[in-house]
């Protein structure tokens, strides 16, 4: 299964600083932002997390190309919220930069909860991974971060830099991640790649 984790750098500041209604305003926009990207490649949105998506392919319907579908879904919501940031800039609003972060692993996957409410949803250390790869973002100044894992999965059909081994929160072992940059010899705006891998 591929999880993806979408989250807005500095929320906090951002809402200290908007009233409520320009704040659920840009909320919005930003959540179906990332959610019709989502959807356009048949992902399944998980939950929202105050500020943070988390969107799932692989269930609760079997996919073939499950990592492939994430990678585009992520460069897709990336490209968009690039542009809608600029129409805030225009106006004078302030921007959102999305963090995004892609891993594939093995999870659980069910209702879980108790007798009075249940929730499907997704556990397990992939899915710690998954968020802490989005997390990573801040700490290389990238965009979109996607996991070795991932990377093994589709290498041959997407640019991607090599950010380096890293520790990760809860985790014993390091993991190795990447900056997701295009998808290779993409013409379409959204998915071409917009800086030379180094």
């Amino acid at each position: 299964m591929t999880i993806l984790f979408a989250d807005v750098d500095g929320f906090t500041t951002i809402a200290e600083q908007l009233s409520s209604q320009e704040l659920s305003e840009q909320t919005s926009q930003y959540f179906e932002t990332v959610t019709s990207a989502v959807a356009e490649e048949s992902g399944t949105i998980d939950k929202f997390i105050g500020d943070c998506v988390m969107a799932l392919w692989g269930a609760p319907a079997v996919m073939e190309d499950h990592v492939f579908g994430a990678c585009v879904a992520a460069l897709r919501a990336s490209r968009r919220m690039e542009r809608l940031n600029a129409s805030w800039a225009a106006e004078g609003r302030k921007q959102m930069r999305v963090r995004i972060g892609v891993h594939c692993d093995t999870v659980v996957v069910g209702n879980v909860g108790s007798r009075a409410r249940l929730s499907y949803t997704v556990m397990g250390d992939g899915v710690n991974v998954a968020s802490r790869t989005e997390g990573l973002n801040k700490q290389f100044g990238t965009s979109i971060c996607i996991s070795q894992n991932v990377y093994e999965r589709v290498s041959d059909r997407i640019a991607a830099r090599a950010l380096g081994r890293v520790p990760v929160k809860g985790r014993k072992t390091e993991i190795m991640v990447y900056e997701l940059l295009g998808i290779a010899g993409s013409n379409d705006p959204e998915l071409a790649v917009h800086r030379a891998v180094a």
